[in-house]
């Protein structure tokens, strides 16, 4: 009987042991978890990516605005009704010098300024490889920003921030992984320029 016994106990013992050899021979695959976790972490660099450019090229487009305008030149074209002196009225009431006014320093043209910039930036990221393996479409963000009193400035203002008007959403993709993957930046999401 104890021979019975000892033969089933082997006999267990060798299917066990056979059974852990084959999990050991063909491990899981993990190939779609590891793809998806590269995914993932293309999509956290393309969103940061992207908050960085929004953030340098604002800045750059209100610092060059603001460079090449003045507001000491907005004198020349009192209450932005510029008209032009005529050869009967050489000296009208609100006469200006367009060379001049045209160097004027305005709120609207800088904030346009600000958002062109980072809207270029923007459009040049889609141009950027991340992977080899993926691809980024991006949509075209709506943008806008806002100016702060600043004393030390040369024109009084400074940028203060830049925000997303409406989700800025793109798309990654993978032929060789066969997958892809839709995510946003959520519209009202603001970048402060420091």
């Amino acid at each position: 009987m104890r021979g019975y016994l000892s033969f089933l106990l082997v006999l267990v013992g060798s299917f066990i042991l056979a059974g852990m050899l084959s999990l050991y021979r063909s491990p899981p695959d993990l190939s779609g978890a590891l793809s998806a976790e590269r995914a993932y972490g293309l999509e956290m660099n393309v969103k940061e990516a992207a908050l960085e450019c929004l953030r340098e090229g604002a800045s750059e487009g209100f610092s060059d605005y603001s460079g090449s305008h003045d507001i000491r030149e907005c004198v020349h074209c009192p209450d932005n009704a510029c008209v032009p002196p005529s050869p009967m009225d050489p000296f009208p009431p609100n006469a200006c010098e367009p060379i001049a006014c045209s160097k004027c320093f305005r709120e609207s043209e800088a904030r346009a300024a600000a958002v062109s910039g980072a809207a270029s930036c923007l459009s040049l990221l889609e141009a950027h490889e991340f992977d080899p393996d993926f691809s980024e479409d991006f949509a075209s963000p709506v943008l806008e920003s806002s100016l702060r009193p600043d004393p030390l400035s040369k024109n009084g203002l400074s940028l203060d921030k830049v925000r997303f008007r409406e989700d800025f959403k793109f798309e990654i993709r993978s032929e060789r992984f066969g997958m892809g993957i839709e995510a946003a930046v959520p519209g009202g999401f603001a970048v402060a320029i420091d």
